[in-house]
């Protein structure tokens, strides 16, 4: 994907995002402020963390993956294989993203589409970044080769 159009996409996904804030109200009972003064959600896409292990366990549950769950606990304790992209919502974690197999798990009780799209969207860049670099090294090795 060309970069302008990526960026493009990333804000129209994150004007999407903005609900988790009513959603999250909603399910707490809190009334949520009025929408004129309703600040912007803060959203975060980073690299999942061993302290994020717990979180990411309740989420594979909560969104009927309890087969990932032993897995996202073991990143607790050890190293993961591949790369786990999770997205916060002000502050919580809302949804991950298994890169390599393309797993997606969610809270079901938030608005998280707009979440999981920057998600897969990250996904793919850093995919795209890793062939990127990948292939120069190639070339650096055939190309004297081929000569």
């Amino acid at each position: 994907m060309h970069p302008a159009l990526a960026h493009e996409r990333g804000l129209d996904l994150l004007a999407t995002a903005t609900n988790a804030r009513a959603a999250r109200a909603a399910r707490t009972g809190r009334p949520a402020p009025p929408e004129a003064s309703q600040p912007d959600v803060a959203v975060a896409i980073r690299p999942a963390r061993p302290a994020d292990a717990g979180a990411l366990v309740r989420l594979a549950q909560l969104d009927d993956h309890a087969d990932h769950a032993p897995r996202f606990a073991r990143l607790a304790t050890e190293p993961w294989e591949g790369t786990v992209l999770v997205a916060q919502a002000d502050g919580e974690l809302a949804a991950a993203l298994i890169v390599e197999d393309g797993t997606v798990v969610a809270d079901p009780f938030e608005h998280t589409d707009g979440l999981v799209a920057l998600l897969r969207l990250r996904g793919v860049q850093l995919a795209g970044a890793s062939e990127q670099r990948w292939l120069p090294r190639v070339g650096a090795v055939l190309l004297p080769r081929l000569h």
